[in-house]
């Protein structure tokens, strides 16, 4: 859930999406952001940066995946089981 700081006011409220944009190729948008675009704004230098009122962000210069800014820091911070031994022969850098 974002916080009230991440979440849209009539103060800090961008440019509509919509106006900003109005030959965008909306179809390459990601779908959750293409749900809401009608509630989305553009900010920064080059309006470039999508916000929706709840808060999610994308940067339209992504063509890495889909995520929202949370969700990309949420993935790489995060961390994962393996079960590669670290003790051992096997573990050993040394087992040549």
């Amino acid at each position: 859930m974002p916080t009230d700081e991440h979440v849209l006011n009539e103060e800090s409220a961008g440019t509509p999406f919509l106006e900003a944009h109005i030959n965008y190729p909306v179809k390459d948008l990601p779908s959750w952001l293409l749900q809401d675009i009608t509630s989305a704004v553009v900010y920064g230098k080059d309006n470039k940066c999508v916000m929706l009122p709840d808060g999610r962000k994308f940067h339209l210069d992504n063509r890495l995946n889909d995520l929202t800014g949370r969700d990309w820091t949420l993935f790489i911070n995060s961390v994962f089981n393996t079960r590669y031994p670290t003790k051992g022969s096997r573990g050993s850098l040394n087992s040549h």
